[in-house]
């Protein structure tokens, strides 16, 4: 057996530059718009989209008000989607507006959520769910394809814990999917021109140590596997089931990865501070939580962007909300409004308005990015926010 290629990863600050970031409590789900050399992420337990814009340097974070999944680009520069304890839905980044898409567990299995997804090559999108309450139940999760407007399961996966890491062939005739809790990565047969997935499935690879979270393959076909609880990302043949190279972190609790950079020779990889409260409140590992980032032999391959069909009924429809964006001082906003009252359901909240930018102008006095999480009231409507900053100063 050739010798396993080793590589070290480090913490990604972007070319040139060192922004001031907020530590992930649970990273996941990085997602390279290479229109834009723009790096999105989710952070599930702190409930926000992350972005970092390259050229120029700009850091964003929208706090949203519930646990996500994963986020993706789409065919609208402005618009992403993300999936999570909602469902599926759409955000707008210029003003904040969510509109609520499909939420087709709420009732079967309300305490499940949307966890991995992403954009097959023709522009749909794959994603899984799972429940999010531990301990969890098994099988109560499934994987769900939207297109044309429309959201079905795809049966050939049947029931899932805890689905996960997916991706297709760079012949398209193969995809990939993960079920955590098996600790194997199952192969399909794939038909890139409907969409469909056919069994009977392959195992593509078993992980030794740990558990298999997020993953991508690059243009070789060769699958890079964040190994949690392992402190490593592995390159592994999906026709032998042989690792042959080896990325290794700082910090146990790796989550997921994708390629972006120029050539797409970067991987980008998530990590967490903790997968429960309790894990992540009694953290002390200063390396856990923040992106990573290093340079890799064999390119990837581009993220392709949903396929917004009748984005105007979407973006202009009812159930949506909207969220601000803003930069505040949490002692002072507590102080102002004497409030930690939870904001109410999102399915509740048909017309929630952001605050308005001339309140948020007179309690700002600097980007802030490491206070925790206030509530804000307006008109009786609750938004949560996390102190933010449109462009953090780089140290």
């Amino acid at each position: 057996m050739a010798e396993i290629v080793e590589y070290t990863a480090e913490r990604y600050f972007g070319r040139g530059g060192r922004p001031r970031v907020v530590q992930d409590m649970l990273g996941e789900s990085p997602c390279w718009d290479h229109r834009t050399d723009t790096l999105y992420w989710v952070d599930i337990a702190g409930m926000a989209i992350c972005s970092y814009e390259d050229q120029p340097k700009k850091l964003s974070r929208w706090q949203i008000g519930e646990q996500l999944g994963f986020v993706a680009v789409t065919d609208d520069l402005n618009v992403l989607i993300f999936g999570g304890a909602g469902g599926l839905s759409l955000f707008r980044k210029a003003d904040g507006h969510i509109t609520r898409l499909y939420h087709p567990e709420q009732k079967v299995h309300p305490n499940n959520r949307f966890n991995d997804g992403k954009i097959d090559p023709a522009g749909r999108l794959f994603a899984g769910t799972m429940d999010m309450h531990k301990p969890r139940k098994e099988g109560v999760g499934a994987l769900y394809c939207m297109q044309c407007n429309k959201l079905k399961k795809v049966e050939a996966v049947g029931p899932v814990t805890v689905a996960n890491g997916l991706g297709w062939s760079p012949d398209n005739l193969t995809f990939y999917h993960t079920d955590s809790p098996t600790r194997s990565i199952r192969a399909f047969s794939f038909d890139i021109r409907t969409g469909a997935v056919h069994g009977p499935a392959k195992t593509a690879f078993t992980v030794a140590e740990g558990v298999p979270d997020g993953m991508c393959v690059d243009s070789e076909g060769f699958l890079w596997v964040a190994n949690l609880r392992a402190a490593q990302v592995l390159r592994v043949n999906p026709t032998t089931g042989h690792i042959v190279a080896r990325i290794r972190l700082p910090v146990p609790l790796v989550t997921s990865v994708c390629f972006g950079g120029p050539y797409f020779r970067t991987l980008f990889i998530t990590t967490a501070m903790g997968t429960t409260d309790a894990d992540i409140a009694e953290c002390t590992d200063a390396n856990a939580g923040y992106v990573y980032a290093v340079e890799v032999d064999i390119p990837g391959m581009p993220m392709s962007p949903l396929k917004l069909d009748g984005r105007e009924e979407w973006l202009a429809g009812g159930g949506s909300l909207h969220l601000g964006r803003v930069g505040i001082l949490a002692r002072e906003v507590m102080a102002l409004l004497g409030t930690h009252d939870a904001p109410r359901s999102l399915e509740d909240s048909q017309d929630v308005q952001p605050v308005s930018e001339k309140y948020v102008d007179d309690i700002t006095q600097e980007p802030v990015w490491d206070k925790t999480p206030v509530c804000l009231r307006e008109g009786g409507i609750l938004s949560w926010v996390r102190p933010s900053s449109e462009r953090p100063t780089l140290q």
